[in-house]
C-alpha cells in the first residue's frame, strides 16, 4: 500500500500541480488586493468581506447581490482537482492492476487526496486572511470575526463545506467530468438565492451564521461522513 501511496501520489501531483499553485496564487493575490483597499478602513474585517454572503432578509426582499468573493472561495478548490482522479486512474490502471493493486484501494487513497487538498487550500487561504487583516488593514486582530466569536470553528465549518463540495464533484465525475463541475456550482448559487433553514452552507454565510448553534456544526461533518461512504461503494461498484 505504501509504494501506492508513493506513485498516486506523484502522478497525482503531476497532475494538479501546476493548475493549483496557478489558482492558490490567484486567491491569495485577490486577499492581498482586498486587504489593501481596506487599509485603515475599522469598518469592515476581511473575513467579513469574503464570508458574509447574503442574508436572509436579502434573500426574502429579493435584494441578493451575489458574493463573489465567497463563490470563488469554494468553486477554486473545484477546478483544482476536477476530474484529475479519475484521469489519473485511466492512464495508469493496466500498470497499477499488474502490480496486484486494486481501484478500491486506489479510491481510499483518492479520499485522503481529497483531505489533503481542501486542508492545504483552507489553511492556506484562511492564514493569508489572518495575515492580512493584521498586518495590511491594521484595524484588527489576527483572527477577529465581527459575526462570531470562535474563528476556529468557523475555519472547520469552511473546511467541512469545502470536503463535501470535493466529494459531490467526484462521486458525479465518475459518471461525467461536466456533471462534477456543474452540480456543486449549481448548490452555490442555489444556496445564494434561496433561504432554506436546513442548507448546511448557510453556516459559510456570516451574514446568516448567528442563525444556527454551534451543534448544527456537527451535521456536516455527519453529511461529509456518508459522501465518505457514498463515493467508496460507487467507486467500488463501478470498478467491477
Amino acid at each position: 500500500m505504501k509504494s501506492l501511496i508513493k506513485v498516486q501520489f506523484y502522478y497525482f501531483g503531476q497532475l494538479i500541480q501546476k493548475r493549483f499553485l496557478y489558482l492558490l496564487a490567484v486567491i491569495i493575490l485577490t486577499e492581498i488586493i482586498v486587504a489593501i483597499q481596506l487599509k485603515d478602513n475599522p469598518q469592515t474585517s476581511i473575513f467579513s468581506l469574503f464570508f458574509y454572503g447574503t442574508s436572509f432578509h436579502d434573500v426574502a426582499s429579493n435584494r441578493v447581490q451575489i458574493p463573489v468573493l465567497w463563490f470563488c472561495f469554494f468553486t477554486i478548490p473545484l477546478f483544482m482537482i476536477s476530474n484529475s482522479l479519475q484521469i489519473l486512474w485511466d492512464k495508469h490502471s493496466i500498470q497499477l492492476r499488474g502490480k496486484g493493486f486494486s481501484q478500491f484501494e486506489f479510491g481510499l487513497i483518492n479520499v485522503s487526496f481529497l483531505y489533503l487538498i481542501a486542508l492545504t487550500y483552507a489553511g492556506i487561504t484562511f492564514f493569508i486572511l489572518a495575515f492580512c487583516q493584521k498586518l495590511i488593514t491594521g484595524t484588527h486582530a489576527w483572527l477577529q470575526i465581527a459575526e462570531t466569536s470562535q474563528p476556529f470553528l468557523f475555519f472547520f465549518i469552511l473546511l467541512g463545506i469545502l470536503l463535501v463540495l470535493l466529494f459531490i464533484q467526484q462521486i458525479c465525475s465518475l459518471f461525467s467530468p461536466v456533471v462534477g463541475i456543474v452540480v456543486p456550482i449549481i448548490i452555490l448559487i442555489v444556496s445564494i438565492y434561496t433561504g432554506a433553514k436546513w442548507n448546511l452552507l448557510n453556516l459559510t454565510m456570516l451574514a446568516r451564521f448567528s442563525y444556527y448553534s454551534n451543534f448544527d456544526c456537527f451535521y456536516i461533518y455527519i453529511v461529509l461522513f456518508i459522501l465518505n461512504i457514498s463515493y467508496l461503494i460507487i467507486y467500488k461498484k463501478k470498478s467491477l
